[in-house]
């Protein structure tokens, strides 16, 4: 069972439907693809200079 608290509210969601929605950060879809890709297993961020980069593995 989920529950809300202050923290916000939590419920299930369609996975079809997640595309729609306003997540936590803008590449929330590659890292949805660790879940569904057999040949992926990682998604890790690295600084370069200045920047925060991503990476599928």
């Amino acid at each position: 069972m989920l529950q809300s608290s202050d923290e916000g509210k939590v419920w299930w969601e369609d996975f079809k439907n997640l595309s729609h929605l306003k997540l936590a950060t803008d590449d929330m879809s590659d890292m949805l693809r660790v879940f569904l890709e057999k040949d992926l297993s990682e998604f890790f961020y690295y600084k370069d200079g200045d920047n925060w980069l991503y990476d599928l593995k």
